[in-house]
């Protein structure tokens, strides 16, 4: 990368950095305005956007520290989400997501979302987890990254995921386009999210 270049990207990346802080300060000054006016819903509304924009840089260091391949799979950054966009409400949580894809057309799409009470939910539901008999799919229990999940494949669309629960975190590992469920489980297993969810204090 040429001198030139490398100047200006870094002074794109600063200034994106030094506006996401100054809409947090002009959140927070807001809130403090409008809570010493009584104007408590107007606050409310402040604050949550003071949160949803720490929450989306924090997502972005989330998303930086997600490895560009997995195994035989390369990441397309151009797809790379960060919060909830088009929602009405304020994003309440860090909620990201990457997909990676393969020369054989097939796709593993990672989800991260720092929730509490989503990752109690899939804790509590992969813990209380009984084996079914059902022809059409397959589903187990996995350790993946010395992290119990419980891996689902329906053998007709060739498809399933993988979900884990790491503390008040919880991810969710799609996969399309593979034979069968241990190729998508073994791509699954290439995937290094450590980093991503040191992040997150997990």
């Amino acid at each position: 990368m040429k001198p030139v270049i490398i100047i200006f990207v870094s002074v794109f990346v600063f200034s994106q950095n030094l506006f996401a802080q100054d809409a947090v300060q002009l959140s927070l000054k807001n809130a403090t305005e409008q809570y010493n006016q009584k104007k408590l819903l107007d606050a409310q509304k402040s604050l949550q956007s003071a949160v949803t924009e720490i929450n989306n840089q924090i997502g972005q260091q989330v998303l930086d520290a997600l490895p560009k391949t997995a195994g035989d799979l390369s990441a397309d950054l151009e797809s790379d989400m960060n919060g909830v966009p088009g929602g009405d409400l304020p994003c309440a949580s860090v909620n990201v997501s990457r997909e990676y894809l393969g020369n054989d057309n097939s796709t593993l799409l990672l989800n991260i979302v720092s929730n509490t009470a989503a990752a109690t939910n899939i804790k509590t539901a992969i813990d209380s987890w009984t084996p079914e008999n059902n022809p059409e799919q397959v589903q187990k229990i996995i350790y993946i990254n010395e992290r119990k999940a419980l891996m689902t494949w329906d053998l007709e669309s060739a498809s399933g995921d993988i979900q884990i629960a790491a503390g008040t975190t919880f991810l969710i590992i799609s996969g399309d386009g593979f034979k069968d469920s241990d190729a998508f489980t073994a791509a699954a297993y290439k995937l290094d999210w450590s980093k991503a969810l040191a992040i997150l204090g997990q």
